[in-house]
């Protein structure tokens, strides 16, 4: 007596072919085809609206990163560290003796002046609102 198995097999023999076949179509269609060489992408596609306009920024910002790395200072100083001289200890005494003559309140300011009445009309009336 057959096996289900051997009635299977004998039944489908001739599929095979046409299956392998099928099989290579189907990955044909999924495996993506190289670009031609006239849809390749270039810098220029990204750049598209104005490729020298882009490049001039660039070539700005390569001027401007240029002129900060030349003009900085070899080594930053530390001026908390520094001696201030006599001189200039003094002029600060002095400066700071006019500020607070400057904003010192005087007699002037410490009598607030009298505010007289105002007349009735300036009054403003509540209102409501129904």
């Amino acid at each position: 007596m057959k096996s289900p198995r051997d009635i299977l097999l004998k039944k489908h023999e001739g599929a095979e072919a046409r299956l392998n076949q099928l099989a290579r179509a189907v990955v044909q269609q999924t495996v993506p085809q190289p670009l031609a060489p006239h849809a390749r992408l270039r810098w220029t596609d990204w750049l598209w609206p104005s490729p020298v306009g882009w490049g001039a920024v660039a070539a700005a910002w390569l001027v401007v990163i240029g002129f900060n790395i030349a003009s900085r200072d070899p080594a930053p100083q530390n001026h908390a560290l520094t001696k201030r001289s006599p001189e200039m200890m003094q002029a600060w005494r002095e400066q700071r003796r006019m500020f607070v003559e400057l904003v010192a309140p005087s007699y002037s300011d410490a009598v607030p002046a009298r505010v007289l009445p105002r007349p009735r009309s300036d009054r403003q009336q509540p209102f409501a609102m129904a």
